[in-house]
């Protein structure tokens, strides 16, 4: 899992600040869970590394628990994580990488509005321009894509 725990692309690497990891180790046979916190130039800084991690997951069930303190990051107000899943068959082959979309937390909220404020659609009209305002009241800055 990444986090962006500030919404600023231009601290941590590509605005991740921090990764938390679920690693399996071929050499000792067990779990390891790492946190690690990402400056912007790709270095990286171990602040927990747990080996012999147990109990993040239930034999037949198709998930894990990733938990991560937030009083280590003096509880941002907002931030964003990403979800990924890694894996790799044989040593010389690369990585297979599978990534959700960014996540934040709390969710943005969005308001909608058009001008003019009603409107009218009939079948065979001519194009007409409308103009959509999306707002956001609690500072984010999302990615808005229209399809009309």
């Amino acid at each position: 899992m990444y986090i962006d725990s500030d919404f600023d692309t231009t601290m941590g690497f590509g605005g991740i600040d921090y990764k938390i990891e679920i690693q399996w180790n071929n050499d000792t046979q067990k779990w390891n869970k790492v946190i690690e916190s990402w400056s912007p130039y790709g270095k990286t800084k171990v602040l927990y590394n747990v080996t012999n991690y147990k109990n993040f997951y239930n034999v037949h069930e198709n998930y894990v628990t990733l938990s991560f303190d937030l009083d280590q990051l003096l509880n941002p107000k907002k931030y964003k994580i990403l979800f990924y899943a890694e894996t790799k068959k044989e040593e010389e082959q690369s990585y297979l990488t599978d990534f959700t979309r960014w996540i934040a937390i709390p969710p943005p909220q969005l308001f909608v509005s058009t001008s003019p404020n009603s409107i009218e659609l009939i079948p065979g009209q001519k194009k007409k321009t409308i103009e959509v305002r999306v707002n956001s009241l609690s500072g984010y800055e999302p990615t808005i894509k229209v399809l009309i």
